[in-house]
Parts: structure tokens; C-alpha cells; sequence
């Protein structure tokens, strides 16, 4: 009886979560299991550390030129990862991209966190697999929780990983949302929220959680050829770091949060050549 009452209230749980266009693995989901990273599921820390949720790659920077496997028509992949979370029981993610015409979501493909579970199964092992995907709206949401009465699941791993279809030649910011209609959000075995951060490991980048980007390097204004109006933009803002008025994002070509002369040099490169 207890497992019955736990069992409809992660349920009850789950319909809270995603209480907007819920779709049932509609040809976007693959619930087959795989290895993200080629690492266990679950790895117990040391100590105990802040949790975080993000994504690796943290940025992927490829010239169109030289990187045909980035171009239109392919695909690119990012793990959403967790780490030093205590008694996990049910997750949300949520992703979002600023330039909607450069990625479209393929499908998600659900990490093995939660199944590593001894004592209990996750709603995926039932088909309770639940995401909302708008590429229109530039994101996507999913959701997993067990269903039994063990208390959650402790360390670090891989909640999912998803794959975008490359639409277009460009550059966008890609996001963990924490707010909103289906926000990213973490519970624990009592329902309770568990709080966590996106802060990855480059501090100098903290305007959002990830980057993809296939132009040309050197390409500022993103019109497939890197001239003179590409030179004048970064002039405008070599020097600059992020969070500063003059930093313009589509001058730093590998995000790293700063317009130097690793910039200039990319630019350089690339100069007179076109798509």
C-alpha cells in the first residue's frame, strides 16, 4: 500500500511538472539505454560539493571550412550532467537556444542516473518518459523519476543527452532554464526541491551555459565571408571582456569570453574567404 501511495504521488508529481504540452515519446524520444560519456551512471564523490547541472561540451566551435561534419544536415549532440547531488528522485531539464534557426531538436536519448537505482526502477524502464519540445520556441523539455519507495540517488552522472539536427550556418547561446513554464529543477525522495547551479568551469563564461557556433572563424556578422565589415567589428570590440559594453559575443569565435588576439588571429586566417 505504501509503494502504491508513493507510485501515485510521483506521478501526481510529475503531471505538476509538466503541466504544458506534454508529449509521449512521439518519435523525439529514444529511451534506449546507452553511454553518454562511456562512464558509469553514478560515481560517489570523495566529499559532498555543491550540485551542479550541465553541459559538456561546455562550447563547440567548428569552421564551417574545415569541419564538414558540422555543416547543414548533420547533427551535434550535448550530455546534460549533474554532479554531487544527494537523493535525486525526479529531474526536469530544460533547454533552450537563442538562434532558432541554426539547431532543431532530433531526439533525446535518457542517461542511466536514476536507473542505477538497486532497489527501484525509473519511470523511463515503464515508458513514463515525458518532454516537451517546441523548435519554434527554441527549447526542450524532459522529465524522469523512479517509481518506488527507496530514497534517491546520490553522485554525479548523465541525466540525458540531446541531439540537434544542424539546420542552418551560424551561431547561438545554448541555456539550462531555471525559470518559466517548465523550468530545470531537481527533487529529492520527499518531493522536496534540491538546489543546484550552472556554473561551469570557465568563469570568464557566464552568460550562458553553452555554445555552438560552424561559421567561418572570423565571421562576425555571420553573412558567410569574412571581409573587412568582419575586421571593423572586432576593432570595435578587441579588448573587451564579456559583461563589458563593448564585448560583442559574435567577435569572440571560441567563447571564451574575451576578444583577444586569438580572435584577431582566427580572423586573419580566414580573411577574403567565403562559404
Amino acid at each position: 500500500m505504501r509503494g502504491r501511495t508513493k507510485l501515485i504521488s510521483v506521478v501526481t508529481m510529475l503531471a505538476i511538472l509538466l503541466s504544458v504540452s506534454l508529449v509521449f515519446a512521439s518519435g523525439i524520444l529514444d529511451v534506449s539505454k546507452v553511454s553518454l560519456l562511456g562512464a558509469p551512471g553514478m560515481m560517489e564523490p570523495d566529499s559532498p560539493g555543491p550540485t551542479t547541472v550541465a553541459l559538456n561540451p561546455i562550447k563547440t566551435v567548428k569552421d564551417w571550412l574545415k569541419f564538414p561534419a558540422y555543416r547543414t544536415g548533420n547533427t551535434f549532440t550535448v550530455v546534460v550532467n549533474t554532479t554531487d547531488v544527494a537523493d535525486l528522485y525526479t529531474w526536469q531539464i530544460n533547454i533552450t537556444w537563442s538562434n532558432k534557426t541554426v539547431l532543431n531538436v532530433n531526439r533525446i536519448i535518457l542517461g542511466e542516473f536514476l536507473a542505477t537505482s538497486p532497489n527501484s526502477v525509473s519511470s523511463e524502464v515503464l515508458g513514463f518518459v515525458i518532454n516537451s519540445t517546441s523548435n519554434a520556441n527554441g527549447y526542450s523539455a524532459s522529465s524522469e523519476t523512479l517509481l518506488s519507495d527507496p530514497a534517491g540517488i546520490t553522485g554525479s552522472g548523465n541525466l540525458t543527452k540531446i541531439q540537434f539536427s544542424i539546420i542552418n550556418y551560424g551561431w547561438t547561446l545554448l541555456n539550462i532554464s531555471i525559470t518559466g513554464t517548465l523550468p530545470t529543477i531537481l527533487l529529492d525522495s520527499t518531493g522536496a526541491t534540491i538546489a543546484f547551479s550552472t556554473v561551469h568551469a570557465n568563469i570568464y563564461v557566464t552568460s550562458a551555459a553553452g555554445y555552438f557556433s560552424n561559421r567561418l572563424l572570423g565571421d562576425c556578422d555571420s553573412n558567410r565571408k569574412v571581409v573587412y565589415a568582419d575586421f571593423s567589428i572586432l576593432a570595435g570590440s578587441y579588448g573587451s571582456h564579456m559583461g563589458q559594453v563593448t564585448y560583442k559575443v559574435q567577435a569572440d569565435f571560441d567563447y571564451s569570453g574575451d576578444v583577444v588576439y586569438a580572435d584577431f588571429s582566427a580572423l586573419a586566417g580566414n580573411y577574403g574567404k567565403s562559404v
